[in-house]
Formats: structure tokens, C-alpha cells, sequence
């Protein structure tokens, strides 16, 4: 095991020690969180990525999205020599913040569903880390670009979109990079989806 993955599974599971040895109470079910929409002039980048363990290949995938829900721009691409799962998210992370950049948007949320790419762009832990290259470059870019950012750390259920696109990202030959202007053909539903549920 990794270091990095050690810490994130200590780092996840510190919160349950204080409640080691007290009296068992009910549970409340967990409400299913959803994709909401950014504030005005925010704009959110939803990233995923995609890997095989057994091929070391994948994919990466981001989505931005404005106040109003809609898709502005996207990305997708394939990456070979993969490290780690954690490898092919920063990479989509990276792609997306340099995408937002370029369009001159300067207050923005990251929404990814890793709790360990999460930790290693809001510390300095994974600086030493194998990915620690990557890491700096997406800190270099945030300061740069952005005025207002937050990365969040979201289930799955609510980066859907971007999961898909890293999908498409992950059949593209080696090498190739996507982009569009909008939503890629094949994930409209999904995106209605969350302008849906975003509402109720």
C-alpha cells in the first residue's frame, strides 16, 4: 500500500474513534445528495477519471457548468502509463481547471468524487507523492487563473456527467485529446437529469 492511500484511510476513518464504546444509537438514513447548480458568475468543473489496474490505462473527463446548469465547455482524453486511479483523476482535475482558465472565469468550485484527490489539493501532503508534479501544477494554475476556489469532494451520483465523459475520454486512441462546446452527443439525458433534480 502507498502512503498517500494509507493516509487517506486514516485521514477518513478519524472521525469514527470518539464514538468507540458508546451506546449504540439509531441511525438516521442518509439523505441521497445531488448535483446543485453554482451561484451567479460561478462556475462549477465536475472531473473524473478513469483507470484499468490490469493495463495501467484510462481516461480523464471534466464538465463546466454555469449558474444556469448548463454545459459550457468539456473535455475528454485517454493516458497511458497510468500510476493510480488517483493519477487519471488529477490529470482530469488539471485539464479542467486549465479549460476554465482559458475562458477567463475567475470565481469556481471543483466537484470531484475522490476523497483522496480532494486531500491532495487542499494539503501539502502528497507534495513528495509520485504525483506531486501534478499537484503543483494544478495549485500554480488556481492561484493564477482564479480568484475565488473551491475543491469539494462529492459521491458519485453527483458527478455522473463527468464519470461519463471520462468514459468516452478512455476509448479515445493513446494520446487523443476531445473537447466541445457544450455537452458531447450521448450524455444529453444525463445532464437533463441533474438540471431536474437540481430544481426540486
Amino acid at each position: 500500500m502507498e502512503p498517500s492511500q494509507l493516509a487517506c484511510i486514516i485521514w477518513k476513518n478519524t472521525d469514527e474513534f470518539p464514538t468507540i464504546g458508546n451506546v449504540c444509537t439509531a441511525i438516521e438514513p442518509r439523505s441521497r445528495k445531488k448535483w446543485e447548480r453554482p451561484g451567479k458568475d460561478v462556475l462549477k468543473i465536475n472531473c473524473d477519471g478513469a483507470f484499468r489496474s490490469e493495463t495501467s490505462v484510462g481516461g480523464w473527463g471534466f464538465v463546466i457548468r454555469d449558474s444556469a446548469g448548463l454545459v459550457i465547455r468539456s473535455g475528454a482524453g485517454s493516458c497511458l502509463h497510468l500510476m493510480d486511479a488517483l493519477h487519471a483523476e488529477l490529470l482530469a482535475c488539471l485539464a479542467g481547471v486549465r479549460a476554465a482558465g482559458e475562458m477567463g472565469m475567475s470565481n469556481v468550485i471543483i466537484e470531484i468524487d475522490s476523497m483522496l484527490a480532494r486531500l491532495t489539493l487542499s494539503t501539502t501532503t502528497f507534495a513528495l507523492a509520485p504525483v506531486g508534479g501534478i499537484v503543483y501544477e494544478i495549485k500554480y494554475l488556481m492561484n493564477l487563473f482564479f480568484t475565488s476556489v473551491n475543491v469539494a469532494f462529492f459521491p458519485r451520483e453527483c458527478n455522473r456527467v463527468a464519470h461519463a465523459v471520462a468514459a468516452l475520454g478512455s476509448k479515445c486512441p493513446p494520446g487523443a485529446v476531445l473537447s466541445w462546446d457544450g455537452t458531447p452527443s450521448g450524455i444529453e439525458d444525463l445532464v437533463t437529469s441533474d438540471l431536474t433534480v437540481s430544481l426540486v
